[in-house]
């Protein structure tokens, strides 16, 4: 009985009949082929240049200190001089953010709203200010005294 193979199994063997017949290297075509692979990726020593000193640069001046108060006592003073003056304002979230931006979303909660038609107050600084702009759409802002 002659055993027949199937059509996948016979293409498979001339496949790797095409492979066989494919010429070798001789050894000493290898050898010159990997001794050029190993060569390429060195390169010859080049004349170093020689490092100029590095030129001192003069001392940068500072700002001169105050003297007069300590930090943390100028700053007191002059955020209780800003919330004399400054606007109180009140936020109230109108639309939704469900289907917003993450940054929309995220600016909301910044101001302090987590809940729709929630309210909040704020000093009117120049960051709330800017967080207003961003969400204008889906707060309502009123000023209060």
């Amino acid at each position: 009985m002659a055993e027949k193979t199937p059509p996948k199994k016979a293409a498979a063997k001339k496949k790797a009949a095409a492979k066989k017949s494919a010429p070798k290297k001789s050894a000493s075509e290898k050898k010159g082929a990997a001794a050029k692979k190993s060569a390429a990726p060195k390169k010859s020593a080049a004349p170093k240049k020689k490092k100029t000193p590095k030129k001192k640069s003069a001392p940068k001046k500072s700002a001169p200190k105050k003297k007069g108060t300590p930090k943390n006592e100028s700053a007191a003073g002059q955020s209780a001089q800003k919330s004399d003056a400054a606007k109180r304002v009140k936020i109230t979230q109108v639309r939704s953010g469900i289907g917003r931006q993450e940054g929309h979303r995220r600016t909301i909660r910044a101001l302090g709203i987590k809940r729709h038609q929630q309210s909040v107050v704020h000093e009117l600084t120049p960051a709330i200010e800017g967080m207003i702009n961003r969400v204008s759409f889906m707060v309502e802002v009123e000023e209060v005294e």
